[in-house]
């Protein structure tokens, strides 16, 4: 599923080849002592013994930070995508499958098809004309539209114990290229005026020295 996954981005071609390879190794009888299996073992022992409540949403977050909590570079990046995969309306349609997972078996036994039915379901709507009025969504879904106004929402992100700005992505260190980046993306959404939200805290490095 990893391999699959990075093949999709079209980058680390290298990358996808060798974890087919231990995937197929695995997959034969091998018990391979890299980090990547020993982290797999872990993170699936410790999911094992973990009672879910049956709230998507805080099983989906304690999965998130279990998989960050490995530290194997191919675990907390899919953790890091997970971020994208319930923006708004996606993540009330996954919700909504997993909840019903949960409702029929009491477990979540056929997450995987849930989820890939959730995501079908996004494609096919996302072609639909969008409706009129007021629209909620992320930067990266909103790449490619524009609108008349356009309300940049900020807020405080916990990551671990430190808070930080939602405007400043994982991972990205000063001068924060990334963020910038995707920050102008949702700053020229607009074609007539964008308004930024901005809280007195946690203050944003990105924002410093701009009277909004």
């Amino acid at each position: 599923m990893i391999a699959a996954a990075r093949r999709a981005t079209g980058q680390g071609r290298k990358e996808v080849a060798k974890l087919l390879e231990q995937a197929n190794k695995i997959k034969g009888g091998k018990a391979l002592n890299i980090n990547i299996a020993n982290a797999l073992r872990g993170l699936i022992s410790g999911l094992a013994v973990n009672d879910f409540g049956g709230d998507p949403a805080e099983d989906w977050l304690t999965v998130k930070h279990e998989l960050r909590a490995t530290n194997q570079d191919e675990l907390t990046r899919v953790a890091a995508q997970l971020d994208f995969l319930v923006a708004f309306r996606r993540g009330h349609r996954i919700s909504a499958a997993l909840s019903d997972e949960w409702l029929r078996e009491g477990a979540y036994t056929n997450a995987r098809t849930a989820l890939d039915l959730a995501l079908a379901q996004e494609q096919i709507l996302d072609g639909v004309e969008p409706p009129m009025g007021l629209q909620v969504m992320n930067f990266h879904k909103a790449k490619g539209k524009q609108f008349d106004g356009v309300i940049l929402v900020r807020e405080a992100r916990r990551t671990g114990p430190a808070v930080e700005s939602s405007f400043v992505w994982r991972g990205d260190n000063a001068p924060y290229p990334k963020s910038r980046r995707v920050l102008r993306v949702g700053i020229t959404r607009a074609k007539v005026h964008t308004l930024i939200l901005d809280p007195l805290w946690p203050q944003c490095p990105l924002l410093k020295g701009h009277k909004l």
